[in-house]
């Protein structure tokens, strides 16, 4: 990550791919950029740093986008929070019960991925405004099983 990057994205996806593309066209924009493959190795990220922005596919193993961004909501509620999604039912809107800032389709054009990061970012409070959060110690993620306990 660059020292001087606009803000930082925690980039979530099990596909490699998916994430390597991501990771590219955002470090291409000035974001600083981290991944993760799924949603338990985002909460080990988060433990290490507090990005601006998790953008997640919702299909993850172990911990799906809906959970992460369930989780993120409670204990970092400053966190812009973009799901993505390959399911071309979703007609521009959220699945039922997702808990997010924004959502880009798969397979879209990425400028509408930068237009949205730019206005969620717009919107929110500047990184040194963002108070420390209330999370859970570093310890309840000794395992897979034990991120339950953050819901």
């Amino acid at each position: 990550m660059s020292a001087f990057s606009k803000y930082e994205i925690l980039v979530v996806d099990h596909d490699p791919s998916v994430r390597e593309f991501m990771e590219q066209l955002l470090v291409s924009e000035g974001y600083g950029v981290t991944t993760a493959e799924d949603g338990f190795k985002a909460l080990l990220e988060l433990i290490k740093r507090t990005p601006d922005v998790i953008l997640s596919d919702l299909v993850t193993p172990r911990i799906s986008g809906a959970e992460l961004f369930s989780i993120v909501q409670r204990h970092f509620p400053d966190i812009v929070t973009v799901a993505m999604s390959g399911g071309s039912s979703l007609d521009g809107a959220l699945p039922p019960g997702v808990i997010a800032d924004g959502l880009f389709a798969k397979g879209s054009n990425p400028k509408e991925l930068l237009a949205t990061l730019a206005q969620l970012l717009c919107a929110a409070p500047p990184r040194n405004c963002i108070q420390s959060p209330k999370i859970t110690p570093a310890c309840a993620l000794l395992n897979e099983n034990d991120w339950r306990e953050l819901l």
